[in-house]
């Protein structure tokens, strides 16, 4: 049986995402299912997984969701990719699960069906896909700073780091180890954790463990200090 290797990042957000996909992943030689891409909310991904809960930030127009149509034209895009002759395949979106961010429980139902989708691809194309994960992290004062500039928050970020410690939802958003668990108990994959500060500490490192970690070949001439 042919086999096939499936690698997931979820994210989180401000943890070196966007050098991940735009500078590491287009280096390689894999299928990129998701990001980076020029208008995500064109993509199929994004109709089946997001575009219903995302409807103000991308001012998308209010429309019916088709979901058995969407979840078949997914299944159809991912069979085109592991039709093909590159073994490894990367989806890449730190906003898949909605890691790092509030109501994170309404993206969690995403990896349920990602799941279900694999599982007939495996049947339909008698081939065998190991599924693992890729998490991206940093230090949470970091993450937390970052997510306060970047996002729009109006207070001081005295009354941001309060929020945090009071509220358990805000605390939940900044526990790696709750993820991990999250998406254990629906893919019990293996999964790989990449702190931002060992990229920013040591690149060929980073790099090194990530391609092991994938199963692909290590191009020594990645470069991914932009």
């Amino acid at each position: 049986m042919n086999e096939k290797i499936l690698v997931i990042h979820p994210g989180n957000s401000r943890t070196g995402a966007g050098t991940f996909q735009h500078y590491l992943l287009k280096s390689l030689n894999v299928n990129i299912l998701a990001k980076p891409t020029e208008n995500q909310t064109r993509t199929i991904w994004f109709k089946l997984f997001k575009e219903h809960l995302f409807e103000n930030k991308y001012e998308i127009k209010k429309k019916e969701y088709n979901y058995y149509k969407l979840r078949n034209d997914f299944k159809d895009y991912l069979k085109s990719f592991f039709n093909n002759q590159k073994r490894i395949s990367v989806f890449s979106d730190e906003g898949l699960i909605m890691l790092g961010r509030l109501n994170s429980y309404f993206g969690i139902y995403n990896l349920y069906i990602f799941k279900e989708v694999i599982e007939e691809i495996e049947n339909e194309l008698n081939i065998k896909i190991i599924t693992k994960f890729v998490i991206t992290i940093r230090k949470q004062h970091g993450i937390i700073l970052s997510n306060y500039y970047f996002g729009g928050y109006k207070g001081s970020v005295e009354d941001f780091f309060k929020k945090i410690i009071q509220s358990e939802d805000y605390k939940n958003l900044f526990d790696y180890t709750l993820s991990v668990k999250k998406i254990n108990k629906i893919f019990n994959s293996e999964i790989l954790i990449l702190p931002l500060e060992l990229l920013i500490k040591d690149q060929e490192k980073y790099i090194d463990k990530l391609c092991k970690f994938m199963s692909a070949e290590v191009n020594s001439e990645i470069n991914i200090r932009q």
